[in-house]
């Protein structure tokens, strides 16, 4: 960012050369993927299973979506087009510093705001199996807003406060804490490790590098590749079986 703001300056002739050209970067090492195995993320769902927000569990579980993403979805973004259910992520929440705020107001307020980027605006299909679920919640919070005496959100989030406003992601993380220790799962999984559980799983299971990428939001497959592509032994291994008939053929002529 800063290399570009100084080589905009050079084109303004405001300065005569760019000192940022001669910076020599460190090297980015990637911190060690973590990703839940099938019987943790089990586990995992089994014991929140039942309560209020287990729904975002499967959310992020199985689309892959962002904490601020899901934290975000109302019921309106929940849509059925040509036979295929889909959420529709616009937004993303997150809590920003109150620039406003006068003395005794919060110096921090919870904003609903734009995606940050174009890529990150997007339609997920969603599973028939993840559509009940949520179209079960969906009810559940229409009973409560029929006998809220009209205190109840309108288009209420689907991760809300029991009145259908939206919910802090530091609550949400408690929370989720709170739930990896009663499942017994020692591993200090963030929450964006279901994010990329999401997308190493459905790499493994064949679907192809350009859709995982699309529906993560990311603004190249590279990115997607880079961060999320698991190379653990399951995927080596699978990765070389074109190779035993090669193998078969070599050993036949021994």
């Amino acid at each position: 960012m800063l290399k570009t703001a100084l080589k905009q300056a050079q084109g303004n002739q405001l300065i005569w050369t760019n000192p940022a050209e001669y910076c020599q970067l460190p090297k980015i090492e990637l911190k060690e993927k973590n990703f839940f195995t099938t019987d943790e993320l089990s586990r995992l769902l089994k014991t929140a299973e039942g309560e209020r927000w287990y729904i975002a569990l499967v959310l992020l579980s199985l689309t892959g979506i962002r904490l601020g993403e899901c934290l975000s979805i109302r019921h309106d973004s929940l849509k059925c087009e040509d036979s295929i259910w889909i959420l529709d992520i616009q937004h993303s929440v997150k809590r920003v510093k109150n620039f406003n705020a006068k003395e005794n107001e919060p110096k921090t307020v919870l904003q609903v705001s734009a995606t940050k980027s174009a890529s990150s605006r997007r339609q997920i299909p969603i599973l028939p199996e993840v559509v009940s679920l949520l179209q079960e919640h969906i009810r559940i919070q229409q009973e409560e807003a029929a006998n809220s005496y009209g205190l109840y959100a309108e288009n209420p989030f689907i991760i809300d406060n029991g009145l259908g406003f939206g919910c802090e992601a530091s609550t949400f993380r408690t929370w989720y804490k709170g739930i990896l220790k009663k499942a017994g799962i020692t591993t200090n999984y963030r929450i964006h490790d279901l994010r990329g559980t999401w997308a190493s799983a459905s790499l493994k299971a064949g679907v192809p590098l350009q859709y995982v990428s699309v529906l993560l939001g990311h603004s190249s497959q590279s990115v997607t590749e880079k961060y999320y592509l698991s190379y653990d032994n399951e995927s080596k291994q699978h990765a070389l079986q074109p190779l035993e008939s090669v193998a078969k053929a070599l050993l036949e002529h021994k």
